[in-house]
This record gives C-alpha cells, structure tokens and sequence, in this order.
C-alpha cells in the first residue's frame, strides 16, 4: 500500500502539469488506461518485484481522474464511461485474489 500511496502523491504535479497541456479529456483518458493495463498486469505479475513496480505505476495512473474530472462537465455518455472504466479495473482484484489462493510466486 505504501508504494501506491507514493506514487499518488508525487504524480499529482506530474498530472496537473500535462492537464494543461493536454487537457483535461485527454488526461482522464490516459490516466483510466493506464489505470486498467496496470491493474491487468498487477494481477498477473510473476513477483513481488513487479508487483511493487506495478503498484507505484498505478499510485500514478491513480492521480489523473481527480486532477482532470473538476474540468469536465459531466454530461451522461462521459459519466458511463468512466464508471464503466472504474468497473473493469476492478477486475483484477477478484483475479488476483482468486490467482493467490490457488498459485503461489
């Protein structure tokens, strides 16, 4: 949990610097991505190596939503999407939780 916090917290200046750059839609796009592809590969790291790097990526990936989201407007088709973003990356803590159980490292 540590390493995710950290990568939380230093990604914030790093996520407000590119939201004016690229704005905010293009921001919350990137972030949910990569939010989702290292929430897939959390769930099939082969170590706690990877794990932990995994993790600190996704503390970053973690810091875009709420840095691009209070620019938005939040119109129906916007707010489906990114609850349908949120709901797929929470699939990998059921894999992962299943994985751990039956697989060790």
């Amino acid at each position: 949990m540590a390493v995710y916090l950290a990568g939380l917290a230093a990604a914030q200046l790093l996520w407000g610097a590119l939201l004016n750059r690229l704005g905010p839609r293009r921001c919350l796009e990137v972030g949910l991505a990569l939010l989702v592809l290292t929430s897939l590969g959390c769930a099939v790291a082969p170590n706690i190596e990877t794990l932990l790097v995994l993790r600190l990526l996704q503390g970053v990936a973690a810091a875009s939503p709420p840095s691009g989201t209070h620019r938005l407007r939040a119109s129906a088709r916007q707010i489906g999407s990114v609850r349908a973003m949120s709901q797929a990356s929470a699939g990998p803590l059921t894999l992962g939780a299943s994985r751990s159980r039956t697989v060790a490292w």
